[in-house]
């Protein structure tokens, strides 16, 4: 690397560095002067943020949704880098597994969800969902997290979590814990456990009948198979016997008993 290179990725550094302070001290004014004041040196800074190691696949939504920013500035960021919304850090996480492990508002979470549904059905190394966090008040996202008491699971951020992904309630993680499981241990309310419960019979029916139809349609090729293949021996064998094709084998089965 040449000196002038050094240097321009020195002052990168130092810039990310600037950002990084705003976004701690949630000065939301003067990062949104800062970072978004330009379109086109924003995204400059997105794209060589994604291709810096150091930052382990962290993106400036993830930083900024781990501190309940406004949906404003989070709507501002989505338009003007949209592509963040899929980026998942070295723990397999996305914008949205953060805010929802930060307690961001209800407002952040749906802009996020709605911006990016598949988020809601991602799970990161450790098999856990954005409704896995925001149901587990006693997570950590990051080891140097200082403990903090988080409010129960609301039931407005559940359900738009839920209208993203259904399927996510049923989803355990590496520790076979399920939302419903965590909402309880974290003291959610009867309406958001209710809700949980509901959500999962929904899923567990919509499996049963997926499973149903997929055994009949496969009873329905074996049938068919049966049948073709029964089309083919029962007049040839009753050719050489000089039998009629309707009559029963030595058995005493006809065509249509060997496949019902």
């Amino acid at each position: 690397m040449s000196d002038e290179q050094t240097k321009i990725t020195a002052n990168i550094m130092d810039y990310m560095s600037y950002l990084l302070g705003l976004i701690e001290r949630r000065d939301w004014l003067k990062f949104s002067q800062v970072a978004l004041s330009s379109p086109k040196s924003y995204k400059f800074i997105c794209e060589i943020i994604d291709r810096c190691a150091e930052f382990h696949g962290m993106t400036l939504l993830h930083a900024v949704a781990r501190y309940d920013p406004p949906v404003d500035l989070v709507k501002s960021m989505i338009e003007l880098y949209p592509s963040a919304l899929r980026s998942e850090d070295c723990l397999g996480r996305t914008p949205l597994h953060v805010a929802a492990g930060s307690d961001a508002s209800p407002w952040v979470i749906k802009l996020l969800v709605c911006s990016f549904p598949g988020a809601c059905s991602l799970q990161d190394e450790d098999g856990r969902t954005a409704l896995h966090f925001v149901c587990d008040t006693s997570c950590e996202l990051f080891e140097d997290d200082v403990p903090r008491e988080r409010r129960p699971p609301g039931l407005d951020v559940v359900k738009v979590l839920l209208a993203g992904s259904l399927d996510s309630v049923t989803l355990e993680d590496r520790d076979e814990m399920n939302a419903v499981e965590y909402a309880i241990c974290s003291g959610a309310s009867m309406d958001v456990v209710n809700l949980l419960q509901k959500a999962t019979q929904r899923v567990m029916k919509k499996s049963a009948k997926l499973s149903e139809a997929k055994m009949a349609a496969h009873n329905a090729l074996e049938t068919q198979v049966l049948y073709s293949r029964y089309q083919g021996y029962l007049p040839f064998k009753c050719r050489r016997r000089g039998m009629p094709s309707t009559a029963r084998d030595v058995d005493g089965d006809s065509a249509s008993s060997l496949i019902t």
